[in-house]
């Protein structure tokens, strides 16, 4: 026994030596000219992914200067209306690119070169890849101003080190940046899950547990099942931050022998929608709680695990002899927690909790099809992360419109999905105007039905939810905000208008000044357009060409008179107030 303990160890040694990798020490500097502050960390856990970089704090302010974080060469630029918003890739001689994201504007000279490929195109999204000797910069180079664009919830800077050959981002706390952190992480929650169901087929058993000055210690022997597993529910800080952030690393030993860890510090955008798997994604929704698994579920394939023992951190006890469990969550400035558990088998844990509706067992790893007749939903074999009850029903609400109920939005879906249902007789007039709506939770997302025969199809859903079927041919519609219709606009004022829609999403194809296409910004449903020093003052039209998703069009066209001169102030005369002085004891004081 002792032998076979060893050689686990040896064999965890070995991993811990093969995986080392001497990253850069301060090659890297601040990218910002204000101390580092951290809003979030490489590794937090968010809406289908985990973070990618750091967000840095700008004081809460936007237009923070922007430097290269090292000598380089700007690689690329992207423009777009969620995501990063407005951003800078920076190549660097040492195999390493940098991102900086969010930003409200570009440097002069990468400004003006933007410009050119927007009025070339037509396009105020870009992504403009460049040569090396066209844009390169020295280390402390200025490059742009901080902002809050794209799917940015408040002024910061997204800053990320990505591996130039691979695309990988990396943790940047690894490259030696100075950020204060004498905090370990703080552990909230503690569960444990009967492995001999789904983990979607449960609800997680909590672990009670109490906090010392040595670790966290639970309270009492966890009874549990002969075959289980462990989820934290913990969070980190770093010293100069009142913000909490995802922990780098948790690893668990069974009976002081290495069992399984995992570490976020190495991973992909094309692979980071793992992250539902990664967690008890049905928790994270109905409680906003990131409970992360301690194991590995079996459609989850993600660089971030060492499976030391081989069981992919499911723990097997085939007696009632106590086991000793202790978990270490770490960060990654080397603070660390340990919690420690004593745990014992229970045969009455073993007894699967069932349901009493009818439903299809959908498996990970292969695929599965769902549906009744000619209605059908697809998945691909990538798309489970852990078996799935699949609960299926379908509704015709109506002659032209029918509802798909598909399971539970709180179960996770990794890869896109293919629908097929049948055109409702009263809509078989207007295939080019058929709209699906998946509704999941709060979010909402539509696809353009494509028709062949009598079937409605799409692709492209990676949520489960309520799914319909509807006609659509109400064209979309715009309306100026803060200014009116042939009203007048001043200098520096800026031209911006809401675009709605009853049933879908809409789009500006196109903005025209005068005939002329201009560059207008998007921002959720609204474009605006910054008027320039050099506009011509006196009339001009405004002609927006908007569509939907199924094609309804519109052209909107507006007036405006433009005056180059500032704003009136539009000041009101303060009221005359009397004053009534009254003396006191304590002295005069003022009464209106």
């Amino acid at each position: 026994m002792h032998v076979r303990y060893l050689l686990v160890a040896m064999v965890y040694l070995a991993c811990l030596t093969a995986n080392a990798q001497p990253y850069p020490q301060n090659y890297f500097r601040n990218p910002l000219g204000v101390p580092l502050q951290l809003a979030a960390n490489f590794g937090e856990v968010r809406n289908n992914h985990y973070h990618m970089g750091f967000d840095l704090r700008t004081q809460q302010r936007e237009n923070l200067p922007v430097y290269a974080a090292a000598a380089g060469y700007i690689s690329r630029i992207k423009v777009e209306l969620y995501g990063y918003g407005r951003a800078i890739y920076i190549t660097h001689p040492n195999g390493y690119t940098t991102v900086y994201a969010h930003l409200n504007r570009f440097y002069d000279t990468l400004e003006q070169r933007l410009q050119l490929h927007q009025y070339a195109n037509k396009s105020w999204s870009q992504e403009i890849s460049f040569a090396t000797n066209e844009f390169p910069v020295v280390q402390g180079q200025y490059i742009g101003l901080s902002g809050n664009t794209g799917a940015s919830g408040g002024p910061h800077l997204h800053f990320e080190i990505r591996d130039s050959k691979t695309g990988n981002c990396l943790n940047p706390r690894l490259f030696g940046f100075e950020i204060p952190d004498a905090i370990p992480p703080t552990l909230f929650g503690l569960y444990w899950y009967n492995r001999h169901v789904s983990t979607y087929a449960q609800t997680p058993m909590p672990i009670r547990f109490r906090k010392t000055d040595s670790g966290y210690y639970g309270l009492d022997t966890v009874r549990v099942s002969s075959k289980f597993s462990l989820g934290v529910h913990a969070e980190d800080k770093s010293s100069n931050s009142p913000f909490y952030f995802g922990i780098y690393q948790a690893h668990l030993t069974v009976n002081e022998v290495p069992y399984f860890e995992f570490t976020l510090n190495n991973f992909s955008y094309d692979s980071t929608r793992y992250s539902n798997g990664c967690i008890d994604y049905p928790f994270w929704i109905r409680h906003r709680k990131p409970v992360q698994h301690i194991s590995q579920l079996p459609g989850v394939s993600l660089p971030i695990f060492n499976d030391i023992a081989g069981k992919r951190g499911i723990i097997y006890v085939s007696d009632t002899t106590a086991q000793r469990i202790q978990i270490t969550l770490s960060d990654a400035s080397g603070n660390s927690t340990n919690v420690h558990l004593i745990v014992r088998y229970d045969s009455s844990a073993n007894v699967p909790l069932y349901t009493t509706q009818q439903y299809e067992q959908l498996s990970p790893q292969q695929p599965n099809k769902v549906g009744n007749g000619l209605t059908a939903i697809s998945f691909n074999s990538q798309a489970f992360y852990d078996t799935v009850p699949f609960v299926f029903g379908q509704a015709f609400v109506s002659n032209n419109s029918s509802l798909l109920y598909l399971h539970d939005p709180t179960i996770p879906v990794h890869s896109k999905y293919a629908v097929q249902v049948p055109v409702p007789m009263a809509a078989q007039s207007f295939t080019e105007r058929l709209l699906f709506t998946l509704r999941s939770g709060g979010y909402t997302q539509y696809a353009k039905a494509n028709v062949a025969g009598r079937l409605a199809l799409a692709e492209g859903f990676n949520k489960l939810g309520t799914l319909t079927l509807t006609i659509d041919t109400t064209p979309p519609t715009v309306q100026p905000i803060s200014w009116k219709a042939d009203g007048t606009l001043y200098r520096n004022a800026t031209l911006r208008l809401r675009l709605s829609d009853t049933q879908s999403d809409v789009l500006a194809d196109s903005v025209l000044i005068d005939s002329t296409w201009q560059p207008f910004a998007y921002q959720n449903n609204d474009v605006w357009w910054k008027l320039p020093e050099n506009f011509t003052p006196g009339l001009h039209n405004i002609t927006i060409y908007a569509s939907d998703i199924v094609g309804n069009k519109n052209v909107i066209t507006l007036a405006f008179n433009y005056s180059n001169e500032p704003a009136p102030t539009n000041k009101k005369k303060k009221k005359s107030v009397t004053i009534n002085r009254k003396t006191t004891k304590h002295g005069t004081r003022k009464r209106k």
